[in-house]
């Protein structure tokens, strides 16, 4: 089996400019885990994975507020389940 036998060519994509939140909702909308990061000329550069936008916002939510302050597991199932 070749990979172009499992590929999608119908690859959403964001530039270098495109924020956290556009490229979490294209794995969202699209059901992916990973959106590929293209220059002005549509060269891939990069990719960002829901592991990368995960990190950011943890980082970013301790650097504002140290400490266990998180959602718990729980409602982070209950929002999945929502989206179902």
């Amino acid at each position: 089996m070749n990979a172009s036998e499992l590929m999608n060519t119908d690859v959403q994509s964001c530039s270098v400019n495109d924020n956290l939140q556009r490229a979490a909702q294209i794995m969202w909308e699209n059901d992916c885990g990973a959106v590929p990061i293209v220059d002005g000329d549509g060269r891939l550069i990069g990719m960002v994975t829901d592991r990368d936008i995960c990190m950011s916002a943890l980082h970013a939510r301790a650097v504002e507020r140290p400490g266990p302050s998180y959602p718990s597991l729980g409602w982070a199932q209950g929002q999945q389940l929502e989206r179902r």
